[in-house]
């Protein structure tokens, strides 16, 4: 991630500002920075993957980039492109604005967020119990990766092409990349 601002604050401070602010800001222990906008090919793939989550089942609750997730043990709140939950939702307090309980994390890679995403922000997520998912969209290509939680560790599970599905067993579905990528230009 490169930072565009940084600032120092307490989560009180942190929760005040996100809740008045259009512009999304991320917070590990003290510390906020502010979070990069998206490109229109990770709005076109999450707006996709959000419409593909959400008619294929009633059960499921997905969140968007509004909504903030926390890691507790970490004193860590950050915002994923999409986060999705499979039990009823579970706040930080009575605004509901900050989910603790996500199943299933997605984040759309960009140049500017890929290390961060499969690096540190991973590594954070896994602090969280609730988490069985997380998947990695690549923008350019029609490339899902695919981590799911077993026992202690994770295991990875790539799918590629644009004839593919993605296999969702967490929940038991599967989103064809036609619709994932559905006007998205892909290289070549």
């Amino acid at each position: 991630m490169i930072p565009l601002r940084r600032y120092q604050m307490t989560v009180e401070e942190y929760l005040t500002l996100e809740r008045a602010n259009d512009a999304r800001f991320e917070y590990l222990g003290g510390h906020v920075t502010e979070m990069m906008g998206s490109t229109i090919s990770e709005a076109l793939i999450y707006g996709n993957l959000l419409v593909g989550l959400g008619t294929r089942i009633d059960s499921l609750q997905v969140f968007t980039t509004g909504t903030r997730l926390k890691v507790p043990s970490q004193a860590f709140y950050t915002h994923a492109d999409l986060s999705v939950i499979t039990e009823a939702p579970q706040f930080e307090d009575e605004v509901t604005d900050t989910l603790l309980n996500p199943t299933i994390i997605i984040e759309v890679l960009s140049p500017y967020t890929e290390t961060y995403d499969r690096g540190k922000k991973f590594h954070r997520y896994q602090d969280l119990q609730s988490l069985q998912v997380y998947l990695l969209v690549h923008q350019d290509e029609a490339h899902v990766e695919c981590f799911r939680r077993q026992g202690a560790g994770w295991y990875l599970e790539h799918t590629v092409g644009i004839e593919a599905n993605l296999k969702l067993p967490i929940v038991e579905i599967e989103i064809p990349f036609t619709e994932i990528y559905y006007r998205v230009s892909l290289d070549k």
